[in-house]
């Protein structure tokens, strides 16, 4: 009896050991059923990351959130930086990572939460980037004169970021220039850039040096030196540009000597492309003039465009150059214009219109129109107008007589206009009504 006993005891033993190995390897299949790797790290910078990771989930876990961990140490944790997304999605995912340290090793691993509770991935290790400088070797000086001169440099590497400023530091006295001496901003084309110095002093010696800055700092080109050369019999001025509109403006030069040697041209180099414009450019040029100061009307410009512009004169001397000033054109738009005055009978009418803006380029018509139906425009078939036609740059108010297509008993409307480049812009509607004959 006792034997039976025993064998009933060690059945219930080995039946409850049973349960539990099958309850324990049920959990651990469960919980193995969820797998999330760490897949890649890229678009490295300085102080940023791309972590890319994946999630498979099979069998009865339920996903509560995933993410991915990160720190200088290894096998980082949920305690370290992490960037964690709630939700049951399963696929592939990314986060980024900035304000990381410059040049420093990271561990990361991906991560998901289940109710079964936390799995980690594989770990990677990568090491964001090193900031660098730029490198750049500074030009030869050219076309030096008493007062002028061109530098530049030419940028052999921009670093790890865009150059944000470049130009040449100059002195007559420190040997090798910084930031504290004179500063003349580049003009960029391609990996070179061109400076335009003024205002130097004659017989005098100069250093310069190319710079170029990026986020990561300022880097310099060698020094160079040039000599100025002795003041000139010869010299023209470059004068500012004036009336400056979309596709025109005035530009001009002043003649402080001709060195004893009547000029045979006189002019103004412009160019949209070459900053320091030379004859070979684009030229305006006059029959030399008595007059010490000329100017010249320049038209056909393309609107909201850079151009240099560059007084030069020509006598058996040789060809001389003045300074190089830049203008920009104005943007286009329509003329913006009112009537200030309107009077009407039944003999006829009289206008007066402001131009508040010309758009931006000059008037080349302008005028009333006026008809027996309302808000009367060009386009009109029966419609009276004035007209005047030309290149009015400064116009900016204009009055008519209003004759013909005056009607009795009836109500007129009139309006100004004005047009230029862009188009017609029109004024406010303004009536008069006749009286019988």
């Amino acid at each position: 009896m006792k034997k039976i006993r025993t064998l009933k005891r060690l059945a219930w033993v080995l039946l409850i050991a049973i349960s539990v190995s099958c309850a324990s390897d049920e959990k651990q299949s469960d919980r193995n059923s969820v797998t999330v790797e760490t897949l890649r790290v890229s678009n490295i910078t300085q102080n940023s990351a791309l972590i890319s990771a994946k999630i498979e989930l099979t069998g009865k876990n339920e996903l509560l959130s995933k993410g991915i961990c990160i720190s200088t140490d290894e096998k980082p944790t949920i305690d370290d930086l992490k960037i964690q997304e709630e939700g049951n999605t399963v696929s592939e995912y990314s986060f980024s990572f900035q304000n990381l340290k410059e040049d420093t090793k990271y561990y990361v691993r991906s991560y998901v939460l289940t109710n079964s509770g936390m799995i980690y991935g594989n770990e990677i290790v990568f090491t964001t980037s090193k900031t660098t400088k730029p490198t750049v070797s500074t030009l030869e000086v050219s076309m030096v004169t008493s007062r002028t001169a061109v530098a530049g440099g030419t940028i052999l590497n921009e670093g790890t970021s865009e150059a944000g400023a470049f130009g040449v530091y100059l002195s007559s006295v420190n040997q090798i220039p910084g930031t504290t001496d004179r500063d003349i901003q580049g003009i960029r084309n391609s990996n070179k850039f061109i400076c335009s110095i003024n205002s130097l002093e004659p017989e005098t010696k100069y250093y310069i040096r190319a710079y170029v800055i990026n986020k990561s700092g300022i880097s310099f080109g060698e020094v160079v030196t040039f000599v100025t050369e002795k003041i000139s019999l010869t010299s023209i001025i470059t004068n500012q540009p004036n009336s400056i509109y979309a596709t025109a403006a005035k530009v001009g030069g002043t003649i402080s000597s001709n060195g004893g040697s009547v000029f045979s041209s006189i002019g103004v180099c412009v160019s949209s492309v070459n900053s320091i414009p030379t004859v070979a450019d684009a030229k305006t040029d006059i029959v030399a003039t008595s007059e010490n100061a000329f100017e010249i009307s320049l038209i056909g410009l393309t609107a909201n465009t850079k151009y240099y512009t560059r007084a030069y004169a020509v006598n058996s001397l040789g060809t001389f150059y003045g300074e190089v000033v830049p203008f920009t054109t104005k943007e286009v738009g329509v003329p913006i214009l009112k009537i200030s005055s309107l009077s009407g009978s039944n003999l006829g009418g009289s206008g007066g219109a402001l131009i508040i803006n010309n758009g931006g380029d000059p008037i080349i018509e302008y005028g009333f129109i006026w008809s027996k139906f309302e808000n009367p425009d060009l386009s009109f078939p029966n419609i009276s107008k004035t007209v005047k036609e030309g290149f009015f740059p400064d116009l900016n108010y204009f009055n008519a007589t209003l004759t013909g297509g005056i009607f009795p008993s009836t109500t007129h409307y009139v309006r100004a206009y004005a047009k230029n480049s862009k188009g017609t812009g029109y004024s406010q509607v303004l009536t008069f009504t006749t009286g019988k004959n």
